[in-house]
């Protein structure tokens, strides 16, 4: 079976930077290791797949990652034009 994850969450749950009250970063999302389920029919798994991708892109933890990465690219930018 395959599996899913989210390469914002594994780029920034590597940082040990992200903790925030009352926000952690799934384990799952971050190592990649996300399924849609054992349904037999292949259009519930679909829909499973999509609820399960909809409720992690709505999460407050998901939010807080690419706040962190946008943080995190805007500081390079700094640090290139001062160079």
């Amino acid at each position: 079976m395959h599996k899913i994850g989210c390469i914002y969450c594994k780029e920034v749950g590597t940082l040990k930077t992200f903790k925030k009250q009352g926000v952690e970063i799934s384990k799952e999302w971050s190592t990649c290791n996300v399924n849609c389920g054992n349904h037999p029919n292949k259009k519930n798994k679909l829909s499973n797949l999509k609820n399960i991708i909809k409720r992690h892109v709505e999460s407050q933890a998901h939010e807080y990652v690419l706040t962190i990465k946008k943080d995190k690219e805007s500081q390079k930018l700094v640090k290139n034009m001062e160079a």
